[in-house]
């Protein structure tokens, strides 16, 4: 009977089946040692995570079992941006299985198999990450024990996770060792460990130097017709030098895969803080980081904003005008890579050395400029560089009229093509233009509207609005001037710097307008998305419309940006993920991009990632205050309160007006025990109405984090009727997690419908 249990869940871990009456199972990953791997939806809180379905022949020892209770215990301590959160073992009759943190991604076996051999700064990187979560889980006891390529996964964005510390074994125990048990992957496993004796951090060391040689060899060191016979090899025979393998291999990199094989683990790197040290001296900054094939990033640009050398200094709108009109018609060329304006616009201001922009940003080429106006005289210098090098590719000064301006647009844009060595049809320049104002006068009020809008205060939305409505009084069929007029009121309305009614029907209204002139202009289907997203509660009409400005201009950063909302939103969390690893990839610097990249990881419960990622927006950005809120946020969800009061109260210092920040501090204070503080910043909210607006859905949280569920309820109830926009994440928001089995709550979120209150 028992082993008839144990049998069972190989016919029935199918797509679709469900395990344990909660689980229900997307796709099998793969197999390893201890049994396999499937991804899987946990149906009680809505998101996907990873489940190892354990071998009949482990699960049946129960003393193994025990081992791997007190081992999880351990590992669910390692909280690392390197490491895979592993959550619990389980027992369904008789059947165990561990629950896991889902890390989508390329495992670095297939990375080996589809490149062989590495380049050197890659392995350099990758190791360098696995040492960081290593380190870690070293300090806490923790041994992994298995390590290996397949236990390696790199994201899209080339972050590295060390997978299944569930086999982990302390070093202060020897549960797992008992009975001459050896656990581990022949081809990976210390000497020490092939001869089932008792393992420490320093056999993790070996296990990552066999990684090392694979990377930078394609080969594996030692191979044989049986696993025991390989394990033998890792006792007995002398490893080949890599470098033999790879004559290209770095003397320094050789001696360091070396020093980790040693036989005698006395003379091997002693930590993972050890060999990361001497990985990071043999790093040069000539050579880049790239886990993708060269062949992906062959066009990659990044556009400078000009520098105003006018007399007066009074261009600056014109000069960022004009870089932000290139960046706009380079983008939709097919075969270039363009970095986005809030990445490229970062370094303004900034004398940084052209070879290190292009490793920041990514890119190996340049575009930058200058502008000198005098009267009704222009001088535009534009010159393309290689970013590697630092040599001038193309240089070219322009002196002529400012009617010409246009004109000149063309011409860089057509060098900058030539250059690719990318040829442009007839009708692809002419779609290139179409939307451009072709009055010059137009033209300056629309960069002046744009260069506003793109201050992103609410004095900078307001002072948009006036330049857009001066251009529809010249041109009252300009479906950009309708669109800009769209978004600055979408701004507006989003920040609740407007009431919702006021702001998105002006929205609505303006969008609208632009699509009856041009039905082609993507970002008028981005402003009309905002509306049907934020104020009707359409996902469906919000998401086609996006998908229309992706159709149109595939490197709309905003379009994806909301779209990986909307994702969220409707718990689709792996394509939000897709659409904002995407934005992240286009404005790699954007703090704003890299912050809703926190809050969808947030939604999709996958806090330590969040964590991590409004961790890199501050030391970008120290007082982006979103970022802290995201950290904040985060932080209670994995119970570091004091670190989420301390974020909150950061966000507070930078933007004191915040209620948002506010009914987060006090949400903390009472998971932190410290209900008296809570209850005072409570009394402070309930003061505010008669001088600043409180929305509904906050003070919903607010009551919420008090146990105040029946008023919390009410404040929802009347969120509904001021359509507040965040009310769009409702069924989403880990905060509200709690509520989900109460009937008014979802009835509540039933009703966030369009046309609906």
């Amino acid at each position: 009977m028992h082993t008839d249990t144990l049998e069972m869940p190989r016919d029935l871990l199918t797509t679709g089946s469900i395990l344990a009456g909660r689980y229900q199972i997307i796709e099998r990953l793969g197999e390893g040692g201890m049994g396999r791997v499937y991804k899987a939806l946990d149906t009680e809180i809505n998101a996907t995570i990873a489940l190892k379905l354990i071998k009949p022949e482990i699960s049946s020892d129960r003393k193994t079992i025990a081992g791997l209770r007190n081992e999880l215990k351990l590992a669910r301590d390692i909280i690392h941006k390197n490491i895979c959160r592993m959550y619990d073992i389980h027992n369904d009759e008789g059947v165990y299985y561990i629950t896991m943190e889902y890390v989508p991604g390329q495992d670095l076996k297939s990375l080996i198999r589809q490149t062989g051999h590495l380049a050197v700064s890659t392995v350099i990187s990758i190791v360098i990450q696995v040492c960081e979560g290593l380190e870690e889980a070293h300090k806490l006891g923790i041994v992994h024990r298995d390590l290996k390529p397949h236990n390696i996964m790199i994201d899209k964005t080339g972050h590295v996770r060390i997978m299944d510390f569930g086999i982990a074994s302390s070093i202060k125990s020897d549960d797992l060792t008992a009975h001459d048990t050896i656990i581990g992957s022949p081809a990976y496993m210390s000497p020490e460990q092939a001869a089932a004796q008792d393992v420490d951090q320093r056999s993790d060391i070996y296990s990552l130097g066999i990684i090392l040689y694979e990377m930078a060899t394609g080969r594996l060191p030692f191979t044989g017709n049986d696993p025991i016979s390989v394990a033998m090899k890792h006792r007995t025979d002398e490893v080949r030098a890599p470098r033999e393998l790879n004559p290209k291999l770095p003397d320094g990199l050789n001696s360091v895969i070396l020093k980790c094989l040693e036989k005698d683990r006395e003379r091997r790197f002693q930590s993972p803080l050890q060999l990361m040290f001497a990985l990071r001296n043999l790093q040069t900054i000539s050579e880049p980081v790239d886990i993708q094939p060269e062949a992906k990033r062959k066009n990659t640009l990044a556009v400078l904003p000009f520098v105003d050398l006018s007399p007066k200094r009074d261009q600056e709108y014109f000069c960022d005008g004009m870089a932000e009109e290139l960046i706009s018609v380079l983008s939709r060329i097919e075969g270039i890579d363009v970095v986005a304006r809030t990445s490229a616009f970062s370094f303004k201001g900034k004398n940084i050395d052209v070879r290190e922009l292009g490793k920041r940003l990514n890119v190996n080429r340049v575009l930058e400029g200058s502008v000198r106006k005098s009267g009704r005289r222009v001088r535009i210098i534009a010159q393309l560089i290689d970013a590697s090098e630092g040599y001038h590719i193309w240089s070219e000064s322009f002196d002529r009229k400012v009617d010409d301006v246009f004109a000149i647009q063309d011409e860089v844009t057509a060098a900058v093509v030539e250059k690719f060595e990318i040829k442009l049809m007839d009708r692809d320049k002419k779609q290139l233009v179409q939307h451009r104002p072709q009055n010059l006068d137009d033209y300056k009020l629309y960069l002046k509207g744009r260069f506003f809008l793109n201050k992103r205060t609410e004095e900078g939305f307001r002072e948009s609005l006036s330049y857009f409505q001066q251009m529809l009084k010249s041109k009252p069929d300009s479906a950009l001037g309708y669109s800009g007029l769209a978004e600055a009121y979408n701004s507006l309305g989003y920040f609740n710097y407007l009431p919702a009614d006021e702001a998105y029907s002006k929205a609505r209204e303006h969008a609208e307008k632009a699509l009856s002139i041009d039905i082609s202009l993507a970002e008028a289907h981005v402003s009309l998305a905002g509306v049907k997203v934020f104020y009707d509660w359409d996902l469906t009409d919000g998401e086609e419309h996006l998908g229309l400005a992706l159709k149109l201009n595939d490197s709309s950063i905003e379009a994806r940006h909301r779209l990986a909302f909307v994702l969220s939103a409707a718990e689709r969390h792996e394509e939000a993920m897709d659409e904002i690893i995407r934005a992240q990839e286009l404005d790699p610097l954007s703090s704003v991009i890299n912050a809703a990249a926190a809050w969808v990881f947030y939604l999709a419960r996958r806090y330590d990632q969040a964590f991590e990622k409004c961790t890199e927006v501050l030391k970008l950005d120290p007082r982006y205050h979103v970022a802290h809120v995201i950290r904040g946020l985060s932080a209670i969800e994995t119970g570091q309160f004091e670190i989420a009061i301390s974020s909150f109260q950061k966000a507070l210092e930078i933007e004191d007006h915040d209620v948002a920040s506010f009914v987060y501090l006090a949400m903390a204070y009472s998971k932190a025990g410290k209900r008296p503080q809570a209850e005072r910043i409570f009394q402070k909210v309930e003061d505010l109405p008669d001088t600043r607006y409180v929305a509904p859905f906050y003070r919903a949280i607010l009551l919420l984090s008090l146990e105040q569920k029946d008023r919390a309820l009410d404040s929802l109830e009347r969120g509904l009727e001021d359509r507040i926009p965040w009310m769009l994440f409702l069924k989403a928001w880990p905060i509200f997690d709690g509520l989900k089995s109460d009937p008014r709550f979802c009835s509540i979120v039933d009703r966030l419908r369009p046309g609906q209150s």
